[in-house]
């Protein structure tokens, strides 16, 4: 059973709006150099709850607070690219999968190319076979996990051994 709301003066509302301004302007100060909201919201001893309510019933702190995560995340997103970036000037091999599998469409992760070429056929009797096709391929390889595949979630490879092999594959052409 919910507790009834407490009835306050127009002074101590006052001061709770206020103090709630306050606590707004300092969170999107925070979001601006931080750009993640738990860390902000520690930083400044809010509740992440809070935040989340006030995103809610005030859309002018909403917006403001979307665009100054934004901009907070810029430099950690440079830091991040220039790390990938340094994997790939060494030489790393999942640095050089992550840029091509986000950068180059002939290596993206695709797994809605047959359900496509399904939906495009011109007429019932193609979509049809190319359907029946789907289910084949499906049910031959849909479990089959290659070497280059990644976890859509992810974007990396989330089989450790298949890394390990390949390191093995390259050290021994060295």
């Amino acid at each position: 059973m919910k507790k009834p709301a407490k009835k306050v003066s127009k002074k101590v509302s006052k001061a709770i709006e206020a103090r709630q301004k306050m606590q707004k302007e300092e969170l999107i100060e925070q979001f601006l150099k931080v750009g993640i909201v738990q860390i902000a919201c520690e930083k400044l001893g809010i509740p992440r709850a809070n935040y989340y309510r006030w995103i809610e019933e005030d859309e002018g702190f909403a917006q403001g607070a979307r665009i100054a995560l934004r901009l907070g995340r810029e430099p950690i997103n440079d830091l991040a690219e220039a790390k990938i970036i340094q994997g790939i000037k060494e030489g790393k091999r999942w640095a050089i999968e992550f840029w091509l599998k986000h950068n180059h469409d002939r290596y993206r992760y695709k797994p809605e190319t047959l359900r496509e070429i399904e939906q495009n056929a011109e007429n019932e009797k193609d979509r049809w076979k190319i359907g029946m096709i789907v289910e084949e391929v499906r049910k031959k390889f849909g479990d089959l996990k290659m070497p280059w595949q990644t976890n859509p979630k992810t974007g990396f490879s989330d089989d450790y051994n298949i890394a390990k092999n390949i390191q093995k594959e390259n050290s021994v052409e060295d």
